[in-house]
């Protein structure tokens, strides 16, 4: 009874003997054509682009062009606190001065005032505490900074967004010591070299210009994380030219055969070329699609490199088992027969396998599926087609008898002949044991034992996709790294992006809104009403105070709101302007379309992550 998968095969077949037929025939057409394709793929590394994080809140945050965010931790080089009059001295200078830096750009002087709308008063706070504590002594009892909010002229600040490692006294927790400070500077230009020349300004003033020696600076960004991915990717690139040398060492070893004229080393060091080649349009066609490139993909080069060296073997093999009597159309035609169908099993399943990673959320692990599902079929084309090609072009050589006066290599290996031999007995034997009773039931055992582990290690596997887990330890941007996650435990503030909020003159939707607000505030971890920053209860008090009402214990729900005093709200209050995303026009009319979208942020603690 034959199965339904038969007539398949046999079409299959059919299939793979006619194409090496046909490249037995024409094996330079072949080549060629596949290495023109190649050369096209190459222009798509003009569209190699860098990865991008968290673009649902980019695509909100950038109004004037490009956004980049600088995050800057600066501690006293002592590891004390920075509540001195030296260190707040030098603090203010460098605070001053990053702002002021200016940048170079086709002439044009920039600094971060000209880059920063509207986000310029995102570290006002912070300036306005720093001047205060210059201007006051820390004892004095006339101006009292509070933790984690101080009210300054009647206006409640948030103090906990910048100072860290926080020493406090007495019931109003007043600040007396802090020892770290966290700067956040967000920038907006048209085009992104002139932040970038900001940004290297800044890390020279940190890292390298030592103006500041009470103090230590460090500095982090995606484009910082990118420049240190890439110098990863450039340093692991090497390795795979020695891995390529070493496969190809080996891979011309195991093609000697007895006889001289039936060894294919040229031939095997050309296939494994052939991996190289499948990587390289790989990367230039997916580049073309606009798909960001990691260091992650430098992997996927070496398990192409993998898969295209075992390639190598299967097709050689093919060839060896062929009749010599054919000609060499045929010989490749029943290579490709036989490997071709090999060959398109393992990439099937290394399809299916890697497919399964395109559905994954995490960017990084999607964008590895990708380009190593892409790689598979590649390198499975161009194995399939290329190496049978050069082994038509070079086949006539075994055909040829050859003086063995003209070659300085002996025309039989007897070395190779006793090793093939010792080989096939040892092969043998293992067929005997693995074919034995109890090799199946120690087979069966191990199986069972392999999938248990597999299933206890994924139920219990931490994921962990941090620069700190793929760069250098000794990288700055890993301690930068690790040294903000052990500063932000204290308080680090978690953004949350509302859409559409519906129409707020609806008092049980903006209830719905101050619950959802309320509920981050009381999660676990939270450190409470103290540290949102949001617009919503500001504007309530906004509307109350210019609400004409006679009930002095009236309350912000006690009047119907309106969407037509945003606009000078956000007026008067500029710093709550780039967490809010409105229609002025809509607004005028009182409609919901208003407020199109929002950010508000709170703070937790003691988990960072």
């Amino acid at each position: 009874m034959r199965l339904c998968t038969a007539k398949y095969e046999h079409y299959m077949e059919k299939f793979f003997f006619n194409l090496g037929l046909s490249i037995g025939k024409n094996p330079k057409k072949y080549i060629g054509v596949l290495c023109i394709i190649t050369a096209i793929s190459c222009f798509g590394f003009y569209d190699f682009t860098s990865h991008t994080e968290s673009k649902m809140f980019f695509d909100f945050l950038q109004q004037n062009g490009t956004l980049h965010m600088i995050e800057v931790l600066i501690r006293a080089k002592d590891g004390q606190s920075l509540l001195r009059l030296e260190h707040l001295k030098q603090l203010s200078a460098l605070t001053r001065e990053i702002v002021t830096n200016l940048t170079d750009t086709n002439g044009t002087n920039l600094t971060y005032s000209d880059m920063c709308e509207p986000y310029c008063e995102k570290n006002s706070a912070f300036y306005t505490i720093l001047n205060i504590f210059e201007t006051t002594d820390s004892n004095s009892s006339s101006i009292e900074i509070t933790y984690p909010t101080t009210e300054i002229l009647g206006r409640q600040i948030l103090v906990a967004n910048n100072l860290f490692n926080i020493t406090t006294e007495g019931p109003s927790n007043k600040i007396v010591a802090f020892n770290s400070v966290v700067l956040r500077y967000y920038l907006t230009h048209s085009t992104e070299k002139p932040m970038i020349a900001f940004e290297d300004k800044l890390v020279n003033l940190h890292y390298d210009s030592n103006k500041y020696p009470l103090l230590e600076g460090q500095a982090g960004s995606d484009n910082l994380v990118a420049k240190e991915v890439r110098r990863l990717g450039a340093t692991t690139a090497p390795y795979l030219g020695i891995s390529l040398v070493l496969l190809c060492i080996f891979l011309s070893l195991c093609s000697l055969k007895y006889r001289r004229r039936d060894s294919k080393p040229i031939e095997a060091c050309l296939g494994a070329l052939i991996p190289v080649l499948s990587g390289i349009t790989t990367i230039g066609m997916v580049s073309a699609t606009g798909l960001a490139f990691q260091s992650i993909i430098v992997s996927t080069l070496f398990l192409v490199l993998a898969i295209g060296i075992d390639d190598v073997f299967v097709i050689l093999a093919a060839w060896h088992r062929t009749d010599k009597s054919l000609d060499i159309p045929e010989r490749i035609a029943y290579t490709v027969k036989e490997a071709g169908c090999s060959m398109t099993v393992t990439t099937i399943t290394n399809l299916v396998s890697f497919g399964n990673g395109v559905l994954s959320t995490t960017p990084v692990l999607q964008t590895f599926a990708i380009y190593s599902s892409v790689a598979s079929v590649v390198c499975y084309i161009y194995q399939l087609i290329i190496f049978p090609a050069i082994i038509a072009i070079t086949a006539p050589r075994e055909y040829q008898i050859e003086d063995e006066k003209k070659s300085c290599l002996p025309e039989e290996f007897y070395i190779v002949g006793k090793m093939s031999a010792v080989a096939d007995v040892i092969w043998k034997k293992l067929a005997v044991i693995v074919g034995s009773s109890w090799m199946r039931i120690l087979t069966i055992s191990i199986l069972i034992g392999y999938w248990y582990l597999a299933a206890f290690g994924v139920y219990t596997m931490e994921t962990d996709l941090s620069i700190q887990k793929m760069a250098y330890k000794d990288a700055r941007i890993v301690k930068f790294k690790d040294d903000m996650d052990v500063t932000l435990k204290e308080m680090q503030s978690v953004a949350v992006l509302v859409h559409n909020p519906q129409d707020l003159r609806d008092p049980s939707t903006l209830g719905r809104l101050k619950n959802l607000i309320y509920d981050f505030e009381t999660a676990t971890y939270s450190f409470g009403e103290s540290s949102t920053i949001c617009w919503l209860q500001p504007y309530l008090d906004f509307l109350n105070f210019y609400t004409d009402s006679e009930e002095e214990d009236a309350v912000s729900t006690h009047f119907n709101f309106t969407y037509k005093d945003i606009p000078s709200f956000l007026s008067s209050q500029t710093y709550f302007k780039p967490m809010l995303r409105i229609n002025e026009e809509k607004c005028s009319a009182n409609v919901p379309e208003c407020v199109e979208s929002f950010i508000f942020t709170t703070g937790f603690t003691t988990v960072v992550k």
